[in-house]
């Protein structure tokens, strides 16, 4: 889905997705909001869009000063794309049980990414002519 239309800010992410509903291997968190998340998946799969499937998802980075334990979501495929051998899948985020710990830890990744560009923006120069 095009950047513009989306409702929530996607944060770049990397993680481990377990969908034994989809694939019995895991996959890879490419980015993720508190709407959605894309997947990747090293080989061409095949997903239903009509049904909701359960991931599990363990970021494999620290958030700020907090270390995310997994939660698992209730999601439904947006769309699937293949890409050079490889699976893209877009998912929307459904209410889920964990939900509390998915904003959660946007919200850190959030607060990293503030402080990262006000870091970057305290260091730059200025240069008149």
């Amino acid at each position: 889905m095009c950047a513009a239309h989306r409702k929530s800010i996607r944060f770049d992410d990397i993680g481990k997705i377990e969908a034994p509903q989809i694939c019995a291997l895991p996959g890879v968190l490419d980015n993720i909001s508190k709407d959605g998340c894309k997947v990747r998946f090293p080989f061409p799969i095949a997903v239903d869009l009509e049904n909701e499937y359960e991931l599990k998802v363990t970021p494999a980075q620290k958030a700020g000063e907090n270390v995310h334990e997994p939660f698992t979501v209730l999601c439904i495929p947006r769309w699937v794309r293949e890409v050079g051998g490889t699976t893209e899948i877009g998912f929307s985020i459904l209410r889920s049980p964990e939900y509390n710990r998915v904003v959660s830890y946007i919200q850190s990744l959030a607060e990293e990414k503030n402080q990262f560009d006000e870091r970057q923006a305290s260091g730059s120069v200025w240069q008149f002519a």
